[in-house]
């Protein structure tokens, strides 16, 4: 795991998702697009397996609060609500990173 993590999150209004482990969203042409970024978070580099998954558990809130964040804007523009579809694909996709 890097120091800092920092990974943005996005939504869009109109898309296509993969197949992918992690479902990618790709924007199709000409919908609206919102992008969230949070702040760098620091990471220690001495953590036990204990601190290491309370870190990754903090960090996917992060990441599902800035996931809405990102959809919830998309939905204010007035175009298709997709906040509902994104929080079933985080959920398919944790239950698969479980089950690997």
């Amino acid at each position: 795991m890097a120091c800092r993590a920092r990974a943005p999150t996005a939504g869009a209004g109109r898309r296509w998702t993969l197949g992918s482990w992690d479902e990618l969203i790709v924007p199709r042409p000409f919908s609206k697009v919102s992008i969230a970024v949070g702040a760098p978070q620091p990471i220690p580099r001495d953590l036990s397996w204990e601190g290491l998954e309370r870190e990754r558990r903090r960090l996917e809130k992060l990441l599902d609060s800035l996931t809405r964040q990102a959809e919830e804007a998309v939905a204010a523009t007035g175009r298709e609500t997709v906040a509902a579809k994104a929080r079933q694909t985080i959920e398919r996709s944790r239950q698969r990173a479980w089950k690997a």
